[in-house]
């Protein structure tokens, strides 16, 4: 099933690939999108928003279901723990929202949104995704975050036990190590 399938839009769809910077994706928008991004690489502001304001597309639609929330969201990638949780919120913003990149505190607002309780150590679930990497601190945007290849791919694969049971065994080998070497 093709992105157009899943996210129909009035008009053409385009396709978007932007590199660099260690940074790589893909991605397919509707016309009006298009345009405007056009306009802010030509040197325009992208219509009427502000000179260095995100550029943000309607939300998208997933066939027969309406508007897709961030709580939807979450179950279908069957994000489970708050690292999980996480990187399907980031990918809810840059996927849903349009949003380039996402900071900490946007994430942490859409837990409430979502109807999930906020994680008790937001910062170390936080840097858990990271060192997992599911999201990337984007280069030259000091506090702004987007969802890696291998995040992507944790989320298109629901989070696989394998991927859990990797991050979990590392940081008890970890402490088991840092254990030792304080006896």
């Amino acid at each position: 099933m093709t992105a157009e399938q899943n996210h129909p839009s009035p008009g053409p769809m385009y396709e978007l690939a932007l590199e660099g910077g260690g940074m790589s994706m893909k991605r397919t928008i509707p016309e009006d999108l298009a345009l405007q991004i056009i306009s802010v690489v030509m040197g325009g502001d992208g219509g009427s928003a502000p000179a260095g304001s995100r550029i943000v597309a309607p939300r998208r639609q997933v066939q027969g279901s309406g508007n897709l929330t961030v709580g939807e969201f979450i179950a279908q990638s069957q994000a489970v723990r708050n690292p999980d949780k996480i990187a399907a919120i980031g990918a809810f913003l840059t996927d849903h929202l349009a949003q380039e990149t996402f900071s900490r505190d946007e994430v942490k607002a859409q837990f409430q949104h979502a109807g999930e309780t906020p994680p008790g150590n937001f910062a170390r679930d936080f840097n858990v995704a990271i060192s997992s990497k599911w999201i990337a601190q984007a280069q030259g945007k000091a506090g702004e975050f987007f969802v890696t290849n291998t995040g992507r791919q944790a989320i298109d694969q629901h989070f696989p036990q394998e991927v859990r049971r990797a991050r979990k065994s590392g940081a008890r080998k970890a402490r088991k190590k840092s254990t030792a070497a304080n006896s």
